[in-house]
């Protein structure tokens, strides 16, 4: 099991990825059915998970050793570990196929989300629901035990539940309010509510005066939460750097992230000892434990304000995803770069060499408003037709991945 006193960071875990298409495939571990396609078998490479046949997936979790599936029909499924009830269908077995979780009569689930050895799922009604181990009150209904089937998390009168995260043994939610509260373990403050008792129901986080909060995130025993102005709080464990306030100390209230002035951030993640923060502008941030290179900033060494993850030149980060294990997870899109226009004066007709990124597949390239004729000579390289213009124009490309922003290195100069 995860040792939760000396924070294993051994990398034992199963990934996995939801395709545009609805399916979901997984790669890594497979002893207890974590990838699952029907095999406890290891896999380097991945393989499509089994889910029932015409099941469309919208959103994905994962617990330590199994995962999660919400369909198109607000259904859930579950595969992998399941000796404490994390399947949620019934049963304390693992699987290595998905199950149905076996959700109140009339249920529709919206989001899903996962602690370690537990289950967590928003209802179209507002209302959330966990299933799997309860020992530290993870389940939030009031009880320390076990369920193998979801429960009703105990919730305010009149909250409306909007998102969910898990940690390793605690657990948040965000209401429609703008308000977050959080259950389970609180060794080190992880609960935010200022003191270090477990709790097995809801209690409030501790925010900042006047603070609303957007979405929330766990990490191994920190907490993370995104705020209506793109500020980031951390609170709990803080010994590596993991709170991003420029100390290392624990804390059982919120602070603020130190971010760079100016920055806005739109998506948050927890990994075992570190954090990322996604900004507007596609840029990745990472605080915390940088032991194994974990923070991809080009060093090991753990930082407790954020730094820039040093990401390819055109690329740009979309999402982010929660890590069991070191190191944060990211999905990314390149993004179409136009870097310099050769030359960059002349007439219609004028033969002209766009540099760039992402080049690729180029659809279409404006001098201005107007359309150029153009070849793709390679991903970095366009061959282009000035058209007919005046002034001074932007020459810009659109390709698959976007079509490049206005720079100062895109400027093509007709004469007077």
């Amino acid at each position: 099991g995860w040792n939760r006193g000396h924070r294993d960071r051994q990398s034992r875990y199963a990934s996995y990825a939801l395709t545009s298409a609805g399916t979901v495939y997984a790669w890594g571990l497979g002893t207890d059915g974590e990838l699952g396609d029907g095999s406890t078998s290891n896999s380097p490479l991945p393989v499509k998970v089994s889910m029932p046949a015409g099941t469309v997936v919208t959103a994905i979790a994962a617990q330590l050793n199994g995962g999660y599936a919400v369909t198109s029909t607000g259904r859930v499924y579950a595969w992998g570990y399941g000796a404490d009830g994390e399947l949620g269908n019934g049963a304390m077995n693992s699987s290595d196929v998905p199950v149905s979780v076996k959700l109140p009569a009339g249920t529709k689930v919206t989001a899903i989300a996962a602690a370690n050895f537990d289950g967590l799922a928003v209802t179209s009604a507002g209302t959330a629901l966990a299933w799997g181990a309860g020992s530290n009150g993870d389940l939030g209904d009031g009880s320390f035990a076990d369920s193998d089937v979801p429960v009703a998390v105990k919730l305010p009168a009149g909250a409306k539940v909007t998102s969910l995260a898990g940690g390793a043994y605690s657990s948040y939610l965000v209401t429609s309010a703008g308000t977050e509260m959080s259950w389970g373990d609180n060794e080190y403050g992880e609960l935010g509510n200022g003191t270090v008792h477990q709790s097995d129901v809801p209690v409030t986080v501790k925010l900042p005066g006047g603070t609303k909060v957007t979405a929330a995130a766990g990490a191994s025993i920190t907490s993370y939460a995104l705020t209506s102005t793109g500020r980031v709080l951390a609170w709990g464990y803080g010994g590596d750097g993991e709170l991003g306030d420029g100390k290392t100390g624990n804390a059982h209230v919120p602070v603020y992230v130190s971010l760079p002035a100016g920055t806005d951030v739109t998506a948050v993640a927890g990994a075992l000892d570190d954090a990322v923060a996604r900004t507007s502008s596609g840029r990745l941030l990472a605080w915390g434990f940088d032991g194994l290179g974990d923070l991809g900033d080009g060093s090991t060494d753990d930082s407790d304000v954020p730094v820039a993850v040093k990401l390819p030149a055109g690329v740009s980060a979309t999402q982010l995803g929660q890590s069991a294990g070191d190191g944060g997870v990211a999905a990314i899109t390149p993004i179409t770069v136009v870097t310099s226009v050769s030359p960059n004066t002349g007439k219609a007709g004028t033969k002209v060499t766009i540099t760039g990124l992402n080049l690729t597949g180029a659809s279409k390239v404006l001098f201005g408003t107007a359309a150029a004729a153009f070849t793709v000579a390679s991903a970095t390289t366009i061959t282009a037709t000035a058209p007919v213009g005046t002034g001074t124009v932007n020459v810009r490309v659109t390709t698959p991945f976007g079509t490049s922003a206005k720079v100062a290195a895109d400027k093509f100069s007709y004469p007077a």
